[in-house]
């Protein structure tokens, strides 16, 4: 058993999706489960269509686009008659019919973005079936059991990993599963996400779950470099890295794979291959192992940051009742750190900027502590530098914050205008 994951630009138009089925006729084998993303940028256009029904704008034409979009694929790609047609517009019409109620955002968001990954896989199953692939399409909210709040769906494993295996195992024999990313189903039967880009993270619960060979993730870079090659020329290819390497990037902002995607995976000791779907020949990178070895400096850039500061009041020291509040009330907003900083009188901590969060620290922690923040900041971190590296790469624009250890650099700064 394989795990195969087609993000929304591997399959965003017709061309793509008939390379994305002749990657899978060459270089798979059934049973194979193919987890598959929203077409292109659907999620966006979905995101802005639930921002306009919440602030009760006009909505139709941004509809029309979604669904303007989606047909144009498939007329590409299937006759008239054919019946993806009817199973799209179904979809489209639950779109369409799906209701806002008033501090009901989560719910809603998550009903209307879900039916992006609901499209591209009713699409991509019918495409694989007319090219003579034995091909099912089966629904990750059928699945996939979680708990939690909107939009942050915590993933049930004991549940979820007998469902898996009991549904995918009585139908994988020679046949290719198609199932959607990014999706799972909560304790009341609703739909909800597993956060931002979420469906890799989907890929590796499929991997886990069946013991898999294997699951490689099909992205439009030849795997993971040591740079944004727009940014800096001479990124290179990273051939080979260890789970806590790929991990620790994640986390410090590698957008190459979701961070929650490496610890299922590591859990089975699967590796994870990332491979260019424009040059599937290619050498991928190969995550798999536990030994560092000597690994290559990287550059990762992390944006739209923010540098939120809590001053005790009364000159004592920020003590343990102090860092308690804080951090009790970052994990109820689920606030990640990305960043922290501390002195006798004060903590600091970077996190993504979102205003919704930066509101209710202030509106619900004004009372506790003097309350200051910045956005509009980069975070920066130089990892597994040395001196001729940092010397090279330090930011030369204005340094907000600077932390050293051993192996990694990390500086916040301003973003230039």
């Amino acid at each position: 058993m394989e795990v195969y994951k087609f993000g929304g630009a591997s399959i965003r138009h017709a061309a793509a999706i008939r390379n994305m089925a002749s990657i899978i006729k060459k270089y798979s084998t059934a049973p194979l489960v193919v987890v598959v993303s929203a077409m292109g940028k659907t999620t966006r256009y979905l995101e802005a269509y639930v921002t306009a029904k919440v602030n009760n704008q006009p909505v139709h034409t941004l509809l029309e686009e979604i669904k303007a979009y989606h047909l144009s694929i498939i007329d590409e790609l299937f006759s008239e008659k054919d019946a993806v047609y009817d199973s799209v517009n179904r979809l489209f019409v639950q779109l369409e019919s799906t209701p806002w109620q008033h501090d009901d955002y989560g719910r809603f968001y998550d009903r209307v973005v879900s039916v992006g990954e609901m499209l591209s896989s009713v699409i991509v199953t019918a495409f694989l079936k007319n090219q003579g692939s034995r091909s099912i399409k089966i629904d990750a909210t059928d699945l996939i059991k979680c708990s939690g709040r909107f939009q942050a769906g915590k993933v049930e494993w004991l549940s979820t990993q007998y469902l898996i295996q009991s549904t995918v195992e009585s139908i994988s024999a020679a046949q290719i599963i198609v199932t959607q990313g990014f999706i799972g189903i909560n304790q009341d039967g609703e739909v909800i996400t597993l956060g931002k880009e979420g469906s890799d993270f989907t890929a590796a619960i499929f991997a886990a779950c069946l013991n898999a060979e294997k699951l490689t993730i099909w992205k439009d870079v030849p795997g993971i470099l040591s740079a944004d090659p727009k940014l800096i020329k001479e990124a290179t290819q990273i051939m080979h890295l260890p789970y806590s390497e790929a991990l620790e990037m994640t986390y410090y902002g590698a957008c190459v794979i979701h961070p929650k995607t490496i610890k299922p995976l590591a859990n089975k000791n699967i590796p994870l291959y990332v491979r260019s779907f424009d040059e599937p020949d290619h050498l991928p990178t190969e995550i798999l192992g536990t030994t560092n070895g000597d690994v290559e400096p990287t550059i990762i850039l992390k944006k739209n940051q923010c540098l939120f500061t809590f001053r005790v009041r009364d000159y004592t020291f920020v003590d343990e009742r102090s860092l308690a509040l804080i951090f009790s009330k970052l994990n109820e907003l689920d606030i990640s750190i990305n960043m922290m900083q501390s002195s006798a009188i004060t903590i600091s901590v970077c996190f993504d900027y979102k205003q919704t969060s930066i509101d209710a620290l202030l509106n619900q922690l004004q009372d506790h502590f003097t309350l200051h923040y910045m956005k509009g900041l980069i975070l920066i971190t130089l990892k597994n530098y040395n001196p001729s590296y940092l010397e090279k790469y330090k930011p030369q624009n204005e340094i907000i914050l600077e932390q050293r250890s051993r192996r990694n650099c990390r500086f916040l700064v301003r973003e230039d205008h």
